[in-house]
């Protein structure tokens, strides 16, 4: 009995010595918002159980921009911000963003009568970035603002995505010929909603990483002229870069041999976002197409017929492109996208 005693007594000791080492463990969290530390004069951020740091809500309130209510009936918190609604209910791992449900691995609670709530998934939520110091314990927060402050024109754009490369932000827009009309990707969201958007850009990415990713050891010639055959509208024709017009058929064979006859491997990559997606009366789909020649017997060939400019062999090329993709009359050769490929036009060298 005296030993069952003594265990009872220890186990006891070692959760009170647990619990609030793991409160003071986390002590010393700081925070900072583009670079500028952030007060909390009475409640402090800290690190809960599951290793994420929970703030009081009011700090979103004061400065990320947003407002903050309270519906005392479902425990609920919700931050407005602009277009950008969130909602977490205390002790509930769900965080609901504009509409959309994202499970957390924590989730808010009430301490000491404050609310706190998971700084990343809202700061996130409301378009700003998150990273960790773990040397100083600090939570280091860019707001969408800063992100984009050297971007002259970020207002043409529904967001700025903060995992695109911001060169694809500051190009000139591509205006049609005759009438110098554009419009801003802003606009073409506005007009057409970001699902649809979405679908003008995978038109663009599906081509180019259809098209340039190749290997001749491999190459089944019918397969890929079928996968090609989608992006491109029947009875119509296409320049090269040897700036010769081939009815479609006929570039995509041409194409297609040449692959096997240079012994051409390339890997490519085309990194957009619907944030991207601009108009000059057709729909321009602008990203940067990251390839790797591995194989190649006649990289004079590469060079001239490929849209990418000069390239090296087994090096690592990034090249920042607009795909341009139009309504044209449809045609039911075969079947095709209701966008089809009509240019490809190469904006800049990145390395």
């Amino acid at each position: 009995m005296k030993k069952i005693i003594f265990a009872v007594i220890m186990a006891l000791l070692v959760s009170i010595v647990c619990v609030p080492w793991s409160v003071s463990g986390a002590a010393g969290v700081s925070v900072t918002v583009d670079g500028k530390a952030v007060n909390f004069p009475d409640a402090k951020p800290f690190i809960d159980m599951n290793g994420r740091t929970l703030i009081p809500v009011r700090f979103v309130t004061e400065s990320l921009g947003a407002t903050v209510g309270w519906n005392e009936d479902y425990q609920e918190v919700t931050i407005k911000k602009g277009n950008v609604d969130i909602s977490i209910m205390i002790n509930d791992r769900n965080i609901v963003v504009s509409g959309k449900i994202k499970t957390m691995d924590t989730e808010a609670i009430i301490k000491e009568s404050r609310t706190f709530v998971p700084i990343r998934y809202v700061a996130e939520g409301l378009g700003a970035k998150v990273g960790w110091n773990p040397n100083t314990k600090t939570v280091i927060i860019t707001t969408e603002a800063a992100i984009n402050a050297d971007i002259p024109n970020a207002a043409d754009y529904y967001k700025i995505n903060p995992d695109m490369p911001k060169e694809l932000y500051t190009y000139e827009y591509r205006k049609d010929s005759h009438s110098g009309w554009y419009a801003t990707n802003k606009w073409m969201v506005d007009r057409y909603g970001v699902k649809t958007v979405t679908d003008f850009m995978n038109v663009g990415k599906g081509y180019i990483e259809t098209c340039y990713n190749v290997d001749y050891r491999t190459f089944d010639k019918k397969e890929y002229i079928e996968k090609l055959k989608w992006y491109f509208m029947p009875r119509t024709n296409w320049y090269g870069g040897d700036g010769k017009s081939r009815p479609i058929l006929e570039h995509l064979d041409y194409l297609a041999n040449m692959i096997v006859e240079k012994q051409i491997v390339i890997k490519t990559k085309f990194i957009t976002d619907p944030s991207l997606i601009l108009s000059d009366e057709d729909t321009i789909i602008r990203g940067r197409a990251v390839y790797t020649i591995e194989s190649c017997n006649d990289m004079e060939w590469v060079n001239k017929f490929f849209p990418f400019g000069e390239s090296e062999l087994g090096k690592e090329h990034a090249r920042d492109m607009d795909i341009e993709i139009a309504n044209l009359e449809q045609k039911d050769d075969w079947e095709h996208s209701i966008k089809v490929l009509y240019g490809e036009y190469l904006l800049a060298v990145i390395k």
